[in-house]
């Protein structure tokens, strides 16, 4: 399993121009991937930031499975 950390160092170092570029970037993506809706959320942060064809995001978002349980784990939905 993946946890946030990994996730989140990982997003760092394949998507360095994007937090370099954007300020808000880093916000943004931890709500997002924290976001009990998080499909929805996941394609408005692709959306904003012109991220559709990123192959890691896309890669990411294949094994979500693996990960994304991992941050709802406490939440009852």
């Amino acid at each position: 399993l993946y946890c946030t950390s990994q996730i989140l160092n990982r997003c760092k170092e394949n998507l360095a121009n994007i937090y370099s570029g954007c300020a808000s970037f880093e916000e943004e993506f931890g709500v997002c991937i924290n976001e009990p809706i998080f499909e929805s959320s996941w394609k408005k942060i692709l959306d904003k930031y012109d991220l559709d064809d990123n192959l890691w995001l896309q890669s990411l978002y294949r094994i979500r499975q693996r990960w994304v349980p991992v941050y709802f784990k406490d939440v009852f939905c």
